[in-house]
């Protein structure tokens, strides 16, 4: 197909494939953010708001902790995937249907991908996959 956006595209098996490993990544990035919470009750206002204040969080285990995340959502985004929501464990794998590009939508609860969405439809645009729509 010409004039793709997306360079990497995922069928439904491969998309399916890697919620074994979002599923990890994503219960150890919200682990880390509880420990972070415990030990620094502000932050979590700053995780709330995704604020860029740093000021009330200086120490090194901060950072480190802070540091083990990235790592974390790094090795996410890496996988060509789109994280969408943090929280939620959300994200879009870019999909070929019908000749068009659009997502595959799943959300950390889910057992596999079962929603999709027009790119610029987003989350509110989810439809079930198999409603009609070919993989």
């Amino acid at each position: 197909m010409s004039g793709e956006f997306f360079d990497t595209h995922f069928t439904v098996a491969e998309a399916n494939a890697l919620i074994p490993f979002l599923r990890e990544s994503f219960e150890r990035i919200h682990h880390k953010q509880d420990e972070l919470v415990k030990q620094y009750p502000e932050i979590k206002e700053f995780l709330e708001k995704k604020s860029s204040d740093f000021g009330f969080a200086n120490s090194f285990d901060y950072f480190r902790k802070g540091n083990e995340i990235s790592k974390l959502i790094d090795r996410i985004s890496r996988t060509g995937v789109f994280l969408k929501d943090l929280q939620r464990g959300l994200v879009d794998f870019p999909h070929v249907s019908e000749g068009k590009e659009i997502f595959l939508c799943w959300e950390l609860g889910e057992k596999e991908v079962m929603f999709w969405h027009e790119i610029e439809a987003g989350y509110t645009g989810r439809q079930p996959l198999y409603s009609g729509r070919k993989e």
